[in-house]
């Protein structure tokens, strides 16, 4: 029988940078393709144990995909990598169920029906994503003295961070900022990057349009580089 290890290393790189993106996309995070990429290289590189040593294979095959997670989530939270590193076993063990039932043994279907699983979730995924920003958005104007900041707020449901003061923090895109605010304070904030320390600007005034009708708020901003999609990241902490 003549095996072809650049064809399974291919494939089980292309399979598991599938299994992270999809994962990724499912939990709503900003993707970091590098590190996608570099998981995927190792766990594909994880197939050449079978050549050293068969034991060593077999515990590669259950615990690779806890480095695989390791690196490929590296950034996240001690929670969240295990959550998420739970996703790739469960997936891994759905996909090879699928392959065993329906016997697939060719590459070439193997990557097609991969491709059309991604792009199918990826749909599904982005679809959800459009209704809940769609759902979750708030007119917001704040007020600088002469400033006054009209955006499009939506509600970020990981958001409760609080102020010194215990005053709930709003994050404004950065694009937003004027080099004549005065800062307030600062304080440190766990980010998906660790502990980060930030500045906080008092705004005179902010109004949220909640229930037809604009709403007084007291709150704190920061400003911060923000997805594209979004102006303005609301505090969990302004609608309990």
């Amino acid at each position: 029988m003549i095996v072809y290890w650049d064809l399974i290393l291919l494939a089980n790189i292309f399979i598991n940078f599938t299994f992270l993106l999809l994962i990724e996309t499912l939990h709503k995070e900003q993707i970091k393709y590098q590190r996608l990429i570099l998981a995927s290289f190792i766990g594909g590189g994880m197939v050449f144990s079978y050549l050293l040593w068969y034991q060593l294979f077999l515990i590669i095959k259950i615990c690779g995909g806890i480095l695989i997670g390791l690196v490929g989530f590296y950034r996240n939270s001690l929670a969240k990598i295990i959550i998420k590193i739970s996703s790739f076993y469960i997936v891994n063990l759905t996909f090879i169920g699928i392959l065993c039932s329906f016997k697939i043994s060719n590459f070439v279907i193997l990557l097609i029906g991969l491709v059309f699983l991604l792009v199918l979730v990826l749909l599904d995924a982005n679809k959800r994503y459009y209704y809940f920003l769609k759902e979750q958005q708030y007119k917001v104007i704040i007020y600088f003295d002469d400033i006054v900041l009209k955006l499009k707020g939506y509600l970020d449901t990981g958001n409760f961070a609080l102020s010194s003061d215990n005053e709930p923090i709003i994050f404004i895109n950065q694009t937003f900022y004027k080099p004549k605010l005065l800062s307030y304070t600062t304080c440190y904030l766990e980010t998906v990057n660790g502990k980060q320390l930030v500045t906080l600007y008092r705004p005179n005034k902010c109004l949220i349009y909640h229930n037809k009708r604009y709403i007084e708020k007291k709150v704190m901003v920061s400003f911060s580089n923000l997805h594209s999609n979004f102006e303005c990241l609301l505090n969990v902490n302004l609608f309990i």
